[in-house]
């Protein structure tokens, strides 16, 4: 699951920072400062994958070197609390290649350079611990380069409500330009710029509610350099506690969330069949005549005892579709979903949907025709079922793979470094988790096997022969243009008698229902 992450930092002489040392430590080089006689080596450092520069087209050469690039950026200030170099530190997916995060880090590049038109070093660092932990840090003047070298400041960054607005398209910028490239790369994965808070929100208001607590956690808190120093020398500092506790917190709360999510999805058989016959009860119009006395629509838990107690019975179940509900319907099922897939393979329900009008003003009062429209529709809504299962099985598989996902995510923020009790519980749990939802990654994967494809074709072949055969029983039982009208009539007006018909019917499995196995 790709994570959005995105933060601007400055380097300023006031916090004895400098851009030299900066630009050093993030490629893994080493850098002299001219001006203090300072040497950065860090060319120990692990980690690095690579280090670009980047600059506007009318730039000089120089901008290229770094030594000489944030040389220059030292010089050009003069105060001792100037602002010296900003950072722009951005997550990468670890979904993409490493070619394509090459290409996503020179896009971003070139969009902060035509939007700010400073310099740009972009050091792409390799994960440690967390294989998927890629992240390139973009160190960038802080003022804009010219022909001439380095220029006026970039002050719409400085803060304030400018500042704001620029973070704000920063942000989305660089969101966008992520989802282009995954989905270029044909990956399903997204990230979303907004807060945790902001997006918990619309996944709990859509359904899923999941994501929606896997998203309502608890931010754990960044490191320092000194602090991230400590922590890998094995020093246990006051931020990894609090991490430690946050964690936990957050582990504590998703999994009370996530069983009381599993007891709404699969309450209790009684408490279920009580809450279902509340609601039969409360959904019905209740007409109860008793001694001259009309009660009319009961509803509540009690309605039920009060149709007992006054003698009375409650109204019958729903009445089926009537023959021009049923049309309608059929009709809306072929234009809509049918006819744009099968037309070829189905020409005689084609030409029975043609001519349905006149076969209707014809046959008005022939009292076969309005079982025969309800069993082309129930033939419709059967082929449509089967046209529907493989995608709900790739849909199925997906959202197998996300949680997959989620867990896997889970996982990794158990605390290892200095376990408690409690984290080893938890990681057994997030463990059986994990391999929770390998199962059922497997088995959606099963579910969309060649074999089971094939299966579904079937279905599919099967569902449209159906619907072939009862149409072509329909035509040769309406005909039109080619009978007189009281031929077809009922010579006894006689009650609708069930129709019998001439097409056989081709015996398959029942309708799909519940979603893949």
């Amino acid at each position: 699951m790709a994570i959005y992450h995105s933060r601007v930092t400055t380097f300023s002489r006031a916090n004895n920072h400098s851009s030299l040392a900066a630009a050093a430590y993030r490629a893994a080089i080493l850098l002299v400062d001219q001006r203090t006689g300072k040497r950065h080596d860090y060319r120990r450092k692990r980690g690095v994958v690579e280090t670009v520069f980047m600059t506007p087209e009318q730039a000089p050469d120089w901008a290229l070197c770094p030594e000489q690039l944030w040389a220059a950026a030292e010089e050009a200030e003069k105060r001792k609390n100037a602002t010296v170099a900003r950072e722009f530190e951005i997550a990468l997916p670890h979904e993409l290649s490493d070619a394509e995060r090459k290409a996503l880090v020179k896009d971003i590049g070139h969009a902060l350079i035509d939007r700010y038109g400073f310099a740009v070093q972009a050091s792409t660092h390799a994960p440690s611990n967390d294989e998927r932990n890629h992240h390139v840090h973009m160190l960038v003047t802080t003022r804009r380069m010219t022909a001439e070298g380095l220029a006026d400041k970039t002050r719409e960054l400085d803060g304030g409500q400018s500042g704001s607005m620029e973070v704000k398209w920063t942000r989305e910028m660089i969101s966008g330009l992520i989802n282009e490239h995954l989905a270029h790369a044909h990956i399903d994965a997204r990230v979303d710029p907004r807060k945790l808070e902001v997006q918990a929100e619309e996944a709990w208001a859509r359904g899923d509610h999941e994501a929606a607590i896997a998203l309502a956690r608890r931010p754990v808190r960044r490191f320092g350099k000194n602090g991230a120093a400590l922590e890998r020398k094995g020093v246990s500092t006051e931020i990894s506690k609090d991490n430690a506790k946050i964690r936990a917190d957050n582990a504590a709360r998703f999994d009370k969330a996530m069983s009381q999510i599993a007891q709404i999805k699969h309450p209790r058989p009684h408490a279920q069949e009580a809450r279902r016959r509340q609601r039969r009860v409360q959904r019905k119009r209740l007409a109860v005549h008793t001694d001259g006395i009309q009660v009319d629509r009961i509803g509540g838990a009690h309605a039920s005892d009060a149709v007992d107690m006054l003698g009375g019975a409650e109204s019958p179940e729903p009445q089926p579709p009537t023959a021009e509900e049923a049309w309608s319907l059929a009709q809306a099922l072929w234009n809509q979903d049918i006819l744009p897939v099968h037309a070829a393979s189905m020409p005689q329900t084609a030409e029975l949907m043609v001519g349905m009008a006149e076969r209707v003003r014809t046959y008005l009062r022939d009292n076969a025709l309005p079982q025969a429209v309800k069993e082309l529709l129930r033939r419709l809504k059967a082929l449509k079922r089967r046209m529907d299962v493989p995608a709900i099985k790739k849909k199925a598989y997906q959202k197998a793979c996300d949680l997959l996902d989620r867990a896997q995510w889970a996982l990794t923020q158990v605390n290892q470094l200095n376990p408690t009790g409690r984290d080893v519980v938890l990681r057994f749990r997030r463990v059986a988790w994990v391999k929770h939802n390998l199962e059922s990654v497997a088995a959606a994967e099963a579910a969309l096997s060649p074999e089971r494809v094939r299966e579904d074709d079937d279905r599919i072949v099967i569902g449209t022969a159906e619907v072939e055969l009862w149409s072509r029983h329909m035509l040769n039982r309406f005909p039109i243009g080619a009978i007189d009208v009281d031929t077809a009539l009922d010579p006894e007006g006689g009650p609708p008698k069930k129709l019998k018909p001439s097409a056989p019917i081709l015996k398959f499995p029942p309708p799909f229902r519940g979603g893949p196995k």
